[in-house]
């Protein structure tokens, strides 16, 4: 070996040799993985698994934690099958009240719905509560999705006739639930 290898091999082995050790320097963490982002309201109750047909308590589970109000048939929506499945018992009033009293604004927003199809008088706080909520509701319809203030929500429903059209879309749901069982 030349003189001068001698040396360098000195110097790097000499510290371990005397049982010091260099400093390592830290590796910095991976970064983030960089995948698509989910949609809104994607890890909604809505979106898991149900057993078919959809026991009546997972209805009104699903209403109650609902945190995105569904219409519409494309796709149909999990939300407007627990709103029917609901509606077809015969505690329905009693049940849309426990939705109501516990329930997130989307679900507030069903059973606002659901009293007006019984023709049962609404606790007369729901509506005005409803529409001095500010914080924003994620809306599906059909396959849009948006986000608007409860107030904003209670007008759509008036003009477009939700609460009649849900209650018309039973039959698609069912039967498109049925299949995906």
């Amino acid at each position: 070996m030349r003189p001068a290898a001698w040396v360098l091999w000195a110097f790097l082995t000499m510290p371990l040799a005397c049982g010091e050790q260099r400093p390592v320097p830290p590796v910095p963490p991976p970064p983030p993985a960089a995948g698509p982002s989910l949609p809104p309201g994607s890890d909604d109750i809505a979106h898991r698994s149900f057993p078919w047909p959809l026991p009546v308590d997972d209805a009104e589970l699903i209403l109650t934690e609902a945190e995105v109000f569904a219409f519409g048939g494309m796709p149909p929506k999990r939300q407007v099958h627990a709103f029917n499945v609901m509606l077809d018992q015969p505690d329905a009033t009693t049940r849309f009240r426990a939705v109501a009293e516990r329930g997130r604004a989307a679900g507030r927003l069903y059973a606002l719905c659901a009293f007006r199809l019984l023709r049962v008088q609404e606790p007369a706080t729901l509506s005005p509560d409803l529409a001095r909520g500010e914080e924003a509701v994620v809306v599906y319809e059909h396959d849009q999705i948006t986000s608007d203030r409860p107030q904003e929500i209670l007008k759509l429903i008036e003009a477009r006739r939700l609460c009649d059209q849900m209650r018309r879309d039973r039959d698609e749901m069912l039967e498109h639930f049925e299949k995906s069982g």
